[in-house]
């Protein structure tokens, strides 16, 4: 099944790479689930611009990346270049994921502190390593800072 351009840009809008650009290099495609990475591609027959989803290599032009993942496989759709709104649009939608992404990485440091501190109080209380309380420590205080740093994120979060 083929869409239109109009009914492609409306079912699937795009991400801003990386680099701001609508169009995303292959190494930037990486960290991106593969539902949501579309090849654009040129066809001899029409000499026409074409999405399909998922990596191609032949006739390949360049990678975009949607903020919905492709529904079937064999889907594609007419490409065209996007405005400038729409990059633009699409820069700021990105520039909120990446917050996003961002804000919940600090529970991941959260718990790795945490680990850390586990790990060093154990070496400090049943081993007697006078070293490690002190990085038992630092591991505390670092946790105290990121908890504020997420309290912080999710009032903003919660107040916008």
């Amino acid at each position: 099944m083929t869409l239109s351009q109009d009914e492609w840009d409306e079912r699937f809008p795009l991400i801003t790479s990386p680099a701001g650009e609508p169009i995303w290099e292959h190494d930037e495609t990486l960290s991106v689930p593969l539902e949501r990475v579309w090849t654009i591609i040129s066809t001899c027959e029409d000499d026409g611009l074409y999405v399909t989803p998922g990596y191609r290599y032949v006739n390949r032009l360049g990678y975009v990346v949607t903020k919905v993942p492709w529904p079937d496989p064999h889907l594609q759709g007419v490409w065209d270049e996007p405005t400038q709104a729409e990059v633009a649009n699409n820069r700021a939608s990105a520039q909120q994921l990446e917050r996003e992404e961002e804000e919940m990485d600090i529970f991941d440091k959260l718990q790795e502190e945490l680990d850390n501190a586990r790990a060093e109080a154990d070496k400090f209380y049943n081993k007697g390593n006078k070293q490690a309380g002190t990085r038992s420590r630092g591991s505390l205080q670092a946790i105290k800072a990121l908890a504020q740093e997420a309290r912080i994120a999710i009032q903003e979060k919660k107040n916008s």
